[in-house]
């Protein structure tokens, strides 16, 4: 089995999770108004004076609503994902018997 350095592994562990909380502070207003839009837009009422009521009744602090839940929401994922993450490079980089043994006691403890 080829060795891997975990110096080398941890930084690309790192970028899809960091990509991942960025698009989602990025894309997070819109998501706002979308739900906005589709929760209250009256019959008959046109998209841009949907937006712009809908806008006047919230300001630019309410599309930011919601964001700290969906950064601890993102963040709960990244942290499973680095868990993964870090079990799979034990299992490359310690040998099978440690690696195993590392994700049954990670697994009891959490």
């Amino acid at each position: 089995m080829k060795h891997v350095s975990r110096a080398r592994c941890l930084p690309n562990l790192w970028k899809p999770h960091t990509d991942c909380l960025i698009s989602a502070i990025v894309s997070h207003p819109a998501d706002v108004m979308v739900s906005k839009l589709n929760a209250n837009r009256q019959a008959g009422e046109a998209f841009g004076a949907a937006m712009g009521r809908i806008y006047k009744d919230i300001g630019f602090s309410g599309l930011w609503n919601g964001l700290p839940v969906r950064i601890v929401m993102i963040g709960m994922h990244i942290l499973m994902g680095l868990l993964l993450s870090w079990l799979i490079l034990t299992l490359l980089t310690t040998g099978t018997l440690t690696g195993l043994q590392w994700m049954i006691y990670v697994s009891l403890v959490i």
